[in-house]
């Protein structure tokens, strides 16, 4: 790529890099917007992904997409009852530690309470 400083340009400090990208401080993350993810498209992960954990994350909607294919092939007539019970037991399986998790997100990010 070579370096990016154009020589007709006067440099301050000529030990900083010609360009920095400057990036911004991610937001907090807020206990009633992971329990929305969490109700909302908790059986694919969705509130795992707000909290920054991605392999929780893909795990969950993989699960999920695996059990619709299933539900869609052996269970005709069953599918949402099936689909409805993941969700439920996805949504009452993370409820109760969802806190916590935010918590520890929000002190990862540098917020500290």
């Amino acid at each position: 790529m070579g370096n990016s400083r154009k020589p007709w340009l006067k440099y301050r400090n000529t030990d900083k890099p010609a360009r920095k990208y400057h990036s911004l401080k991610p937001q907090r993350r807020t206990t009633r917007l992971a329990l929305f993810y969490l109700i909302v498209a908790g059986g694919v992960g969705g509130y795992k992904f707000y909290l920054g954990k991605m392999k929780q994350g893909w795990v969950l909607f993989v699960i999920f997409y695996i059990l619709f294919i299933i539900s869609l092939i052996v269970f005709d007539t069953y599918q949402a009852f099936i689909i409805g019970t993941y969700f439920l037991m996805v949504f009452l399986f993370e409820v109760g530690s969802l806190k916590q998790q935010v918590k520890l997100r929000n002190i990862k990010l540098g917020y500290h309470d």
